[in-house]
């Protein structure tokens, strides 16, 4: 008997089921952050997660056996491929630049990435504090203006 043949049998479908959304969950929340920045850290913590959910994928296959989720596989495959070809053979549309961000009553700009003369930040509060600006301040003044973009806010904030 395979480990996840052994773990299927020991917790049952309906845990790993559970167990199976949660590792999905951790994998998403992983991603995001390495996506928002990149960092060996959050690399390996992204490894780890891809690891959990291939584990209990491994599961998943002892469960429904390799010939449905194989053939949904080959599925898959074959409409990604054809895509990326109609993609390949279509112009690139330009696409607009994007607005300038501005403020909305209740909006996090602290989670919001900027760049400032060519440096990125990873967010508003990174940002007011490498620049030695007090971050309460910058996100303080966003909150009275719905006209203000961040990057003007940074700027005149330094400036004083």
């Amino acid at each position: 008997m395979t480990t996840p043949e052994r773990a299927l049998k020991h917790f049952g479908i309906d845990t790993q089921l559970l167990k199976l959304a949660e590792e999905c969950s951790e994998l998403s929340q992983a991603a995001l952050k390495f996506h928002e920045y990149r960092s060996v850290e959050r690399s390996a913590a992204l490894a780890e997660e891809l690891a959990d959910v291939e584990i209990m994928l491994e599961q998943m296959r002892a469960y429904f056996g390799d010939t449905p989720v194989d053939a949904q596989r080959a599925n898959k495959i074959t409409r990604l491929e054809r895509r990326i070809t109609e993609a390949e053979t279509q112009p690139c549309p330009k696409s607009p630049p994007p607005p300038p961000q501005k403020r909305t009553p209740g909006g996090r700009h602290d989670a919001r990435r900027v760049t400032l003369d060519g440096s990125p930040y990873p967010s508003v509060w990174a940002a007011a504090r490498a620049l030695g600006v007090n971050p309460s301040s910058v996100l303080q003044r966003l909150a009275k203006s719905s006209s203000c973009t961040i990057d003007g806010v940074l700027i005149k904030e330094v400036g004083k």
